[in-house]
């Protein structure tokens, strides 16, 4: 069973009186690696503000936790067929000739006066980071992802600085002396919670092993159907359900569970939720997690060492999803099941191989940890300090 101590105090530079403009979001993944990054600037004596799109996740998220919010209205170039997509894109190529996506950027450059900017992902960073530029303000990207997107493919670009996650996303982009392994930024709680108190959290027992599925915020109604089936087949075998507990994170809108009387009849440890505001905790109690393969998903998997069986979101862009999950695979950290080979049958037996080899167990936590940087919100730091003090 995993157990990860507490993480050293960062060592981070004087940050009083400097200025970082954080700008993306649309995704979660996009915007928690961003506010990992404010709260260490900010707790270094700088000022951070975030740049986002009005109505986005961002324009929510970004206030709650505390930060400014500069809105800059900006749309994806949306893809697809019929009247409704076309328009879409007529709407977004119309704002971007327009050039009101790089004055607003600029406004908020204006506005905040920066001495650094980073983008974070989503549409929005290619405008401010722009603007940055234009005005003499050095820039950093985060590729967090095994394939830019296109904000992040053009930002590159022009950027002082690129930060990937894994050292085999730098190949994406040119002139390698811009280029820093960094890992993908996640919030302190990943880190600071331990296994006691994640067992505590869910009412979970300290002899048995932890099994987490989970499908994102949304869920996936296809690994809830998979793995309810895998464990009816797995708890038909002598003694399995007393040596295991689940916790199922559904998400709101995929709600397949147990149920009570079978849960029961199985004599499993069984939790099931369709939304979990405790994932550090979660992860901390788990000794293997189930999951798709995003990236803020596998950095913090791999911060904690928690060994996966990896099944790629198949509608990612560029398939990014299985080309991050390869890249954990490659390591020995986990195993990879795809959309279209996902059967009830072949997760058991996934779940099974893994969960009776413990040796292999242990093998597959120590190769997460290794690929896990839980430093990485203070490495991004230390980049974006160095290039904010060539204007002092």
């Amino acid at each position: 069973m995993t157990t990860v101590g507490p993480p050293d105090s960062p060592r981070l530079p004087d940050l009083a009186g400097r200025k970082l403009i954080i700008a993306g979001g649309g995704t979660g993944g996009h915007i928690y690696p961003g506010l990992a990054v404010a709260h260490l600037w900010v707790s270094a004596g700088g000022e951070v503000a975030f740049a986002g799109v009005p109505g986005n996740l961002e324009s929510r998220i970004v206030p709650e936790a505390g930060f400014p919010f500069l809105p800059v209205e900006v749309h994806g170039l949306t893809r697809g067929r019929g009247l409704s997509a076309r328009l879409r894109l007529m709407r977004s190529l119309a704002l971007l000739v327009s050039l009101a996506p790089l004055r607003q950027g600029l406004a908020a450059i204006r506005c905040f006066s920066p001495d650094a900017a980073l983008g974070i992902g989503g549409y929005v960073s290619g405008p401010v980071l722009l603007a940055a530029r234009l005005c003499g303000i050095p820039t950093m990207i985060l590729q967090l992802d095994s394939h830019p997107g296109i904000a992040n493919r053009w930002s590159g670009c022009f950027a002082t600085r690129v930060g990937v996650a894994l050292p085999e996303y730098a190949r994406q982009f040119a002139r390698s002396d811009r280029i820093h392994v960094v890992g993908n930024p996640i919030r302190a709680e990943v880190m600071s919670a331990s296994r006691d108190d994640g067992l505590a959290a869910f009412a979970l027992e300290s002899d048995r092993r932890t099994i987490l599925a989970f499908g994102g915020s949304l869920g996936s109604r296809a690994i809830n159907q998979a793995f309810v089936d895998a464990l009816r087949m797995l708890s038909h075998r002598p003694g399995w359900a007393l040596g295991h507990q689940v916790l199922h994170v559904t998400g709101r809108a995929n709600l397949i569970t147990l149920s009570p009387v079978e849960v029961e009849e199985m004599g499993l440890l069984y939790r099931s939720m369709d939304y979990c505001d405790q994932m550090p905790l979660a992860l901390a109690a788990a000794d293997l997690a189930i999951c798709r393969s995003g990236a803020t998903t596998l950095a913090e998997i791999t911060a904690r060492g928690v060994p996966a069986i990896l099944i790629p979101w198949s509608g990612a862009a560029d398939n990014h999803q299985e080309g991050n999950a390869r890249a954990l695979e490659r390591r020995g950290a986990a195993t990879i099941i795809l959309d279209s080979e996902l059967s009830p049958n072949g997760l058991a037996a996934g779940i099974d191989e893994m969960l009776s080899q413990p040796y292999r167990l242990v093998e597959m936590a120590a190769a997460s940890r290794s690929a896990g940087r839980p430093d990485a919100a203070q490495q991004v730091v230390d980049v974006l300090a160095s290039i904010s003090a060539e204007r002092l």
